[in-house]
């Protein structure tokens, strides 16, 4: 489907399995997130574009907005709104979930914002 469809147009995709989706030991923040990201970015031609669903759009749009040189544009979908109000506090309860490795607690979370 739509990753082929890229690939036929001569684009280049890769998929990056971040931490979290393996437990891991050591606690991590968004922008560990993100500089794995661009540990991985640098070894391509810049400036890319970067596709994120769900944790994944959060991250392109830190990725953009942190390192704009290496960003062409940005597709997200599937990111959670989270009221201004509790974005804050919320967010960071219910990104432990995730760095704990809870993800269906982490998914309810997400799913009740």
């Amino acid at each position: 489907g739509f990753w082929r469809a890229l690939q036929s147009k001569g684009y280049c995709y890769i998929g990056i399995r971040y931490r979290g989706h393996i437990p891991v030991k050591e606690p991590f923040s968004l922008d560990d997130l993100v500089e794995d990201i661009v540990s991985v970015a640098r070894n391509f031609e810049s400036p890319l574009l970067v596709i994120g669903e769900a944790l994944g759009g959060t991250l392109a749009l830190l990725l953009a907005q942190k390192y704009p040189n290496l960003v062409k544009a940005c597709c997200v979908s599937g990111m959670p709104i989270i009221s201004d109000k509790l974005r804050a506090l919320k967010f960071k309860q219910i990104f432990s979930l995730f760095q704990a490795g809870r993800f269906e607690e982490f998914a309810e979370s997400v799913s009740a914002c």
